[in-house]
């Protein structure tokens, strides 16, 4: 999972677009304690891909660069990023 979702999860919160039923510490730390999850480093490839994304927030770019140079399949629910068709994208 790309790290910047974690920070992306965190302003949703602060801004109240989002809830979570515990602290947004214990869940994170929950999320990357379960076996399968694990954090994506911000990369220079990963920086290079995201430059060229069209989205209106640079987060989203990173989010998808992230899974295109790791070819990896993204869960999402972000409509701009699953119509863009640049990864491959679950709802």
């Amino acid at each position: 999972m790309p790290a910047f979702v974690l920070w992306e999860i965190a302003m949703l919160l602060k801004v109240g677009r989002i809830a979570l039923d515990e602290d947004y510490r214990d869940w994170a730390e929950q999320l990357i304690a379960q076996r399968g999850f694990g954090l994506a480093d911000f990369s220079v490839e990963v920086a290079n891909e995201a430059y060229y994304y069209p989205f209106p927030d640079p987060f989203d770019g990173v989010i998808a660069a992230t899974a295109k140079v790791m070819d990896l399949p993204l869960i999402t629910k972000d409509w701009e990023i699953g119509e863009s068709q640049l990864v491959e994208v679950y709802w």
